[in-house]
């Protein structure tokens, strides 16, 4: 598995290959252990962005966002399932 949360510390981002939701699910926490000091929801929300920037610009701004409110993390990560 591609070490996503590296690829995000140290902009070597070009180009993310397709991850299933479990791989984007394990991607976000390891993100969010190694840079706790993120919100978790922010944490998930950012890797949303590198590797299904097209689901994350759906949800942004919207209530199902969990960014701001860790209490929208479950409700987030049901709607990407849902789009993914």
């Amino acid at each position: 598995m591609i070490d996503i949360p590296h690829l995000i510390r140290t902009g070597e981002i070009k180009d993310i290959p397709k991850v299933t939701y479990s791989e984007y699910v394990v991607a976000a926490a390891k993100y969010y252990q190694e840079n706790s000091e993120e919100r978790m929801g922010q944490a998930y929300f950012n890797v949303l962005c590198v590797i299904r920037p097209d689901i994350s610009e759906k949800i942004r701004g919207t209530n199902k966002s969990a960014f701001y409110n860790n209490k929208k993390l479950a409700e987030m990560l049901d709607e990407v399932y849902k789009q993914w």
